[in-house]
């Protein structure tokens, strides 16, 4: 007797395998925790070796503290310096 159900192609099936496999292992704590430490650590490295990295660390910081200045002038509280490199 036929199968009703058509087989996908291998293509199709690799991929559902491989995004299943991805995804279960984002879910793994220490995927997360290894990941974070590369990411970290190659944002640590940036702002220590790059010569433009004063500049960028800045502007991070002034991006960071846009919430705070909103709130700020919403509320009457100190603004956080602008930071300039």
């Amino acid at each position: 007797m036929r199968s009703t159900h058509p087989q996908k192609p291998i293509t199709q099936q690799w991929d559902y395998i491989a995004t299943s496999w991805a995804l279960a292992a984002l879910y793994n704590p220490f995927v997360q925790l290894a990941i974070g430490a590369v990411f970290w650590t190659a944002m640590i490295a940036y702002v220590c070796f790059s010569e433009s990295a004063p500049a960028v660390t800045a502007d991070l910081l002034n991006v960071l503290f846009t919430p705070w200045n909103i709130l700020a002038d919403l509320s009457g509280l100190p603004r956080a310096p602008h930071l300039s490199p």
